[in-house]
């Protein structure tokens, strides 16, 4: 391929999609594929990393086999684990790691593409995750900007994430002791822990919040579901917190927030938002104390 080619077709991409319990998310595989046909860009690959032990997923990739560029391959559970699995079979310049849930615009790799080829100084792409009507899945900072070691938490979601590919190996991948399927306490925060990781190395991440990939809204009010979660997954926060020596007024002000939060809907008699606010306080507050992670960069 000659030197105008690659220019016309742009960087290649690499989108690692990892699924696990895929029975259960069919129509939203299907919509996440069908996107990824209708892409404004069209030099990109699927890494496809099946943990499934009964369900075949081929059934659905082989209905696109000949319109998109499929890698298939399989790894033993565990998000973080798997996402490294596809690392290593990844042949794209920039990868990127959508949930088999969430779904693209037409100009979403698009976007990406014109991102890298334009602001050399930066190394990682990331934008929001926001339903089709605009609901936000996390608080996100507005804007554009830099991310820091300090603002990154408003300015990660792994399905925003776009890195280049060369560096996201070089810095060892994603921690496979974080993440929904680690073999620890810590279930959760694994892209926030990659993208910190990635700023203490010296690389530079730039946020958009105009830049949108498009993710279910699950929680559309506090209820018991929505507290389990904040139990199950807040104590990954203060445990990325600790393994990476955040300095005490930091680990002060998120424990703060969520404590003052509680104490106002208790008072106001929001029970289910005191409750949910007291599950994220005892959970950030209980990885603090319990994290005995040493940074993977260091062991």
């Amino acid at each position: 391929m000659n030197m105008h080619q690659n220019r016309k077709e742009g960087m290649r991409i690499s989108l690692i999609l990892c699924s696990i319990n895929t029975q259960k998310r069919v129509p939203e595989l299907h919509r996440l594929l069908d996107s990824l046909l209708l892409q404004v860009h069209k030099n990109f690959e699927v890494v496809f990393v099946d943990q499934n032990d009964v369900f075949d997923v081929h059934k659905i990739l082989e209905g696109y086999s000949d319109q998109l560029d499929i890698v298939y391959i399989r790894s033993k559970p565990g998000l973080s684990t798997s996402r490294n699995v596809g690392l290593t079979h990844a042949k794209g310049e920039i990868v990127g790691f959508p949930d088999d849930d969430c779904w693209y615009k037409p100009n979403t790799l698009e976007t990406v593409n014109r991102f890298f080829q334009s602001k050399h100084k930066y190394t990682f792409f990331h934008g929001k995750g926001s339903d089709e009507y605009g609901r936000d899945m996390a608080r996100f900072k507005d804007g554009k900007l830099e991310c820091s070691l300090y603002n990154i938490f408003q300015c990660s979601v792994s399905c925003g994430i776009f890195g280049d590919l060369k560096t996201v190996r070089s810095i060892n991948g994603f921690d496979d002791r974080l993440g929904l399927g680690a073999k620890t306490r810590w279930t959760g925060c694994e892209d926030y822990e990659l993208p910190i990781r990635a700023i203490k190395s010296g690389y530079k991440i730039f946020f958009d919040s105009a830049f949108v990939v498009h993710h279910p809204y699950i929680y559309k009010e506090i209820n018991d579901a929505l507290i389990s979660r904040a139990k199950e997954q807040s104590p990954s926060y203060g445990a990325v917190l600790k393994m990476h020596n955040y300095p005490i007024w930091f680990k002060t002000y998120t424990l703060l927030r969520p404590m003052a939060g509680a104490a106002l809907a208790f008072l106001s008699f929001r029970r289910k938002k005191g409750a949910y606010h007291l599950a994220v306080f005892l959970g950030r507050a209980e990885g603090m104390k319990n994290c005995d992670l040493i940074p993977i960069n260091e062991k």
